[in-house]
C-alpha cells in the first residue's frame, strides 16, 4: 500500500511500521460502536424522535464518513470538518433545529476532547513535554487502549443520561434571535476548542496538558453559562410579552365596559325609534334598526371573546389584538371564533405569526374597500383526524382575482405599495407552507374570499 495517497500522518506511520491492518481493525470497530453511542446521546439529550429508516441512514452515512476521514483527511483539520459534517447530517436527516444540531455536536466534541485529555494525562505522568505525547499518540499501543477506554466511558455516560433522564431543555418556541445567539456561541466555543487542541497535539506549542484541560473546562463553562443566560433572556422577553398582553386585555375590558355603558344608554333610544317604525308599519326601518343592533352586539361579543384564556398563546393573542385594532381603524368588522385550543399547534410561533399576519393584513386591505367591510378569523378542529384549521375570510370586490397568481413573487393587487415589498407576503407564506410537512394552505374564491391553513398533528 502506497502511503503517499494518505494525508493522515498516523495512517502513514502505521503503513511504514507494517501494522496497518491491526490498527485499521481496531479503529473501524471503534467507529462502528462510537457512532451509535454519539447518535444515541444526541437523540436522548434533545428528546428527538425519528423514524427507524432515518436512524439507519444517519448511522450508515456517519460511519462511512468517519472511516473515510480517518484514512484520508489531513490530521489537524479532520476534527472541525467532521463536526461541520455531523451538523449537516443531523439537520438534513433528523430535521432537527439548527441550534440543537450545533449545540449537540459541540457537546459531543467536548466529551471526546475531555476523554482523550484524561486518558493522555495518565501517559503524561512519566513524560516531560508534549513532543513525547505526540510520539506516544502515534504508537499503536495508545490506540489499542484508548479506543476501548473511550467506548467504555461513552457507554457509561449514555447509561447515566438514560438512567437519570438528563436533557438539554431548549424551549420549542424560542425567538429567532435566541436561536441565533445559541448557534453563534456554540460555534465560537467549538472553534476555540479545536484550535487549542490542534495547537497542543500537532505543533510545538508550549502548553501543558493541565493548562489545556483548564482551557477546555473554562470554554465548557462559558458555553453552559452563555446558553443558560440566553435562555433566561428569552424567558424574560416572553414574560414581558405576557405583561403586554395583560395590558392589552385590560384595555380590552375597558372597551367592553365603555361599550356596555354606551349600549345601555342607547338602548332606550333604540326602543323608542323601533316603536316609531312599528307605529307606522315601516318594516324596512325595523329591519335596518335590527341589523344595526345585531352588528353592535357582534362587536361586543368579539371583544368579550378576545381574552388570553381563550387565545391561550401570548404571541398569537398580541398579534390578533393588534390586527383587531387595525381593522377597527379602517372601519372593518373583525369576527373571531375560537373553538379549539391554540397553545399546542404543530407549528413554531414565529412561522404562525408570519403566516397569520400576512393573511389578516391582506384580508383587512381587501375588506376596507367593500360596501360590507368584514373579516372572519376562525380556529377550528377536525374531529375525525384531529388536525386544526385557521380560517381567514373576508369580503372582496375583485371577482376576477387569480387564486394561483397571488402566490407569485412580485404579484400584488394593491396599487399604492412600496415596490421593494410588492408581492412578498403571500410568496413567503407559500414558501413556508411548502417547506413544512405539517402545513397545507387552501384558497377559495366564493361569496367570501377564504384562506384555510391546515396544521396537521403528524407529518
Amino acid at each position: 500500500m502506497d502511503p503517499d495517497i494518505f494525508f493522515n500522518f498516523e495512517v502513514v506511520s502505521r503503513i511504514n511500521n507494517g501494522d496497518i491492518a491491526s490498527w485499521l481493525f481496531v479503529n473501524v470497530i471503534g467507529i462502528i460502536i462510537l457512532t451509535g453511542l454519539e447518535i444515541y446521546m444526541f437523540l436522548k439529550l434533545f428528546c428527538i424522535d425519528c423514524k427507524v429508516k432515518d436512524l439507519i441512514h444517519l448511522y450508515c452515512i456517519s460511519g462511512v464518513w468517519k472511516v473515510f476521514y480517518l484514512l484520508f483527511a489531513p490530521t489537524p483539520y479532520f476534527i472541525i470538518v467532521d463536526a461541520l459534517f455531523q451538523i449537516l447530517l443531523y439537520k438534513v436527516i433528523l430535521e432537527a433545529d439548527i441550534e440543537e444540531c450545533i449545540l449537540g455536536v459541540t457537546i459531543n466534541l467536548i466529551v471526546s476532547i475531555f476523554l482523550r485529555a484524561i486518558f493522555a494525562s495518565l501517559l503524561m505522568l512519566r513524560m516531560q513535554h508534549n513532543e513525547i505525547y505526540l510520539y506516544e499518540m502515534y504508537e499503536f499501543t495508545f490506540t489499542k487502549w484508548f479506543i476501548p477506554t473511550l467506548i467504555l466511558a461513552r457507554f457509561l455516560m449514555c447509561h447515566y443520561i438514560y438512567e437519570y433522564d438528563i436533557i438539554v431543555d431548549l424551549v420549542v418556541d424560542m425567538q429567532r434571535k435566541t436561536r441565533f445567539d445559541i448557534c453563534v456561541l456554540s460555534l465560537i466555543v467549538m472553534g476555540l476548542m479545536v484550535f487549542t487542541t490542534v495547537k497542543l497535539m500537532y505543533t510545538q506549542y508550549e502548553l501543558s496538558l493541565g493548562g489545556y484541560m483548564l482551557n477546555m473546562g473554562l470554554l465548557t463553562a462559558l458555553l453552559y453559562i452563555g446558553v443558560r443566560n440566553v435562555m433566561r433572556i428569552d424567558k424574560i422577553k416572553k414574560q414581558e410579552m405576557v405583561i403586554n398582553n395583560l395590558k392589552e386585555y385590560t384595555e380590552n375590558l375597558n372597551s367592553v365596559d365603555d361599550g356596555m355603558r354606551e349600549f345601555r344608554h342607547n338602548f332606550a333610544n333604540f326602543v323608542q325609534a323601533l316603536d316609531g317604525y312599528a307605529s307606522v308599519g315601516d318594516i324596512t326601518g325595523i329591519k335596518k334598526m335590527c341589523r344595526d343592533l345585531c352588528k353592535e352586539c357582534r362587536s361586543m361579543n368579539n371583544l368579550n371573546g378576545l381574552t388570553p384564556k381563550v387565545i391561550n398563546n401570548p404571541s398569537l393573542y398580541s398579534l390578533i389584538m393588534y390586527k383587531y385594532r387595525r381593522a377597527e381603524d379602517y372601519g372593518v368588522t373583525m369576527n373571531v371564533e375560537v373553538s379549539t385550543e391554540v397553545d399546542n399547534l404543530n407549528i413554531s410561533d414565529y412561522h404562525l405569526s408570519l403566516i397569520l399576519g400576512v393573511l389578516l393584513d391582506n384580508a383587512i386591505e381587501a375588506a376596507k374597500d367593500c360596501p360590507t367591510k368584514e373579516v372572519n378569523l376562525k380556529f377550528v378542529r377536525d374531529t375525525l383526524r384531529g388536525n386544526k384549521f385557521i380560517i381567514v375570510e373576508n369580503t372582496y370586490i375583485n371577482r376576477n382575482l387569480d387564486v394561483d397568481k397571488i402566490f407569485e413573487k412580485g404579484y400584488s393587487t394593491k396599487k399604492t405599495i412600496n415596490e421593494s415589498q410588492r408581492g412578498i407576503g403571500l410568496w413567503n407564506v407559500k414558501k413556508i407552507v411548502d417547506n413544512c410537512e405539517t402545513l397545507n394552505l387552501y384558497t377559495y374564491k366564493e361569496k367570501l374570499f377564504s384562506q384555510k391553513l391546515e396544521i396537521r398533528t403528524q407529518s
